[in-house]
């Protein structure tokens, strides 16, 4: 069987509302809208920085739903999977950051009908977490390289946490070094760079606040949907653009400019699949923080 995990996460959308498409992006009243929520998620990000007082954690929960479709060819199979990791930040973050995740679960399944056909096919494409018993200890919140991974030989030599520069002109001269030459356009390789570090409250603050004002000036960033869905949440969508059948958002909460998380939107049939409609979202991600005194017991956190 082939299996392929796609996005970053999603489970049941309703009601999407487009009102951002290819040819239309860059107007200038959705671009003047997003601009305004970066600068207004930069100010909230700087603001509301969270320093970690000794003997506390900073408790990071990130909730996930990712589409993974397998099955024999001409037999396509596909399914969400919700995945949630915890992290538990150190007052000194160079040390050992606490990291639980449990096995995926199945939250949608394409295409079947009665439960126990939906049971089989979520157990068809389950796929195991890749942190063994539940648990692991990352130094700087990285995980070691692993051995058999020759091309991940050290982690920690280049890391934007700590080398990146916090003033937003330095900081997207830094990024177009570490991107060089992209395949896409240097506006969506710079939002794809920054996406996954601007959703995270475990980033630096000051990086994230950057990020941010970064993002304000590229071209054709604007705003992609009024009504983006995460987990339940309704907010407001911001993409540089359409690529790959694919649109990927930042969303909003367009009343505080908090940002919500990330997702990712079908635009396009994927081929060979046709039981997922347009408009599935087929990734998102959404994260939580709050300061604790202590460290709980596994089985509070995964149900263990």
């Amino acid at each position: 069987m082939r299996l392929a995990v796609v996005g970053a996460a999603a489970a049941v959308v309703v009601g999407v509302s487009v009102i951002g498409v290819p040819g239309l992006i860059g107007a200038s009243a959705e671009r003047a809208e997003a601009v305004e929520l970066l600068h207004r998620a930069a100010d909230r990000v700087a603001f509301e920085a969270v320093e970690i007082p000794a003997g506390h954690y900073l408790r990071v929960v990130n909730t996930s739903t990712n589409l993974t479709i397998g099955g024999d060819e001409g037999e396509p199979i596909a399914g969400l999977f919700a995945t949630e990791r915890v992290s538990y930040i150190p007052s000194d973050r160079s040390s050992d950051w606490i990291v639980r995740q449990g096995d995926p679960k199945a939250v949608r399944v394409f295409g079947a009908g009665s439960r126990e056909e939906q049971d089989r096919i979520a157990e068809e494409l389950a796929f195991p977490s890749p942190i063994d018993g539940g648990e692991a200890h990352w130094t700087g919140g990285k995980p070691s390289p692993a051995e058999e991974d020759p091309r991940d030989d050290d982690p920690l030599e280049s890391d934007p946490d700590r080398d990146a520069p916090r003033s937003p002109d330095a900081l997207r001269a830094y990024i177009d070094r570490e991107i060089g030459t992209p395949d896409t356009s240097r506006a969506e390789a710079i939002f794809e760079w920054l996406r996954p570090i601007l959703a995270d409250p475990s980033r630096p603050a000051d990086l994230r606040a950057a990020g941010f004002e970064v993002l304000a000036t590229l071209d054709g960033v604007t705003v992609s949907s009024r009504r983006a869905v995460i987990d339940g949440t309704v907010g407001v969508g911001v993409q540089v653009a359409v690529r790959d059948g694919e649109r990927k958002e930042l969303v909003f909460d367009p009343d505080t400019g908090m940002l919500l998380g990330t997702r990712e939107v079908l635009t396009e049939p994927i081929q060979g699949v046709p039981q997922i409609p347009v408009g599935t979202v087929t990734g998102w991600e959404r994260y939580s923080a709050g300061l604790v005194d202590a460290v709980p017991e596994l089985s509070a956190d995964l149900g263990a």
